[in-house]
């Protein structure tokens, strides 16, 4: 039955039936329900492209940080790992194990790690000694690798070292491990992909580079690599 009023100028007219109401409802759900599922699609690819861009950004300042590092350095070594646990062999190169050197734990060519240090000299005042150069800085990357997750931090530190310890072996001149909280985060999400390692000592004279960085967005995880080699001036 349909409704009917009375207007001020005299005249009938009709009004909405419930049921027309409850049609015109019903559409209007329908057609917000399907504005919403619009915004939300749209909200997922604007934070795919800025995901995307994210990864990019990090990739290009990784690799211009870590080859201008590597222009500057005289030389590099890789560790397994920064902490003093996880090496393959035991000890560590601040704690090494009976009869075994601290060099010993360095990366050879052929052989892959989630530490790298850029070693820089200053000037040797006798070179015919056949003793070191002075190291009178250090600058390093590595994973945190002992988290137990699938993506972890990759932090850098930079030192220059006291003239009174320049003379020191690398392994003497690293930070400690209880140090590595000051260091700074590059990314907080990545992973080697060098036999699980981010840094692959080539020839011993250069270093490849290749990693994964994993960014977490609300619906899904992705991520990014990048793979490049540098080289210490020598």
């Amino acid at each position: 039955m349909r409704a009917f009023k009375f207007s001020h100028t005299g005249q009938w007219q009709r009004g909405f039936t419930l049921v027309e109401v409850l049609i015109t409802m019903s559409i209007g759900v329908l057609l917000l329900g399907f504005a919403s599922m619009f915004f939300v699609d749209a909200l997922k690819i604007s934070l795919g492209v800025t995901n995307n861009l994210d990864i990019e950004n990090s990739i290009r300042d990784i690799t211009d940080q870590l080859s201008q590092d590597a222009r500057n350095a005289n030389s590099f070594v890789i560790y397994g790992t920064f902490f003093d646990e996880g090496h393959e062999i035991s000890g560590s190169f601040r704690n090494p194990a009976e009869d075994v050197l601290a060099s010993n734990y360095r990366k050879q060519a052929g052989e892959s790690g989630n530490c790298c240090i850029f070693v820089y000299n200053g000037e040797d005042l006798t070179p015919l000694d056949l003793s070191p150069a002075p190291i009178k800085r250090i600058v390093g990357y590595y994973l945190n690798d002992v988290a137990d997750s699938e993506g972890v931090e990759l932090k850098r530190f930079d030192i220059n070292i006291a003239t009174a310890k320049q003379a020191l072996s690398i392994e003497k001149l690293v930070p400690l491990v209880s140090d590595s909280g000051n260091h700074t985060v590059l990314v907080e999400s990545a992973n080697g992909l060098i036999s699980g390692n981010l840094f692959y000592n080539l020839l011993g004279r250069s270093i490849v580079v290749n990693s994964e960085i994993i960014y977490d967005l609300p619906t899904k995880t992705s991520g990014g690599t990048y793979n490049f080699t540098v080289s210490p001036r020598g």
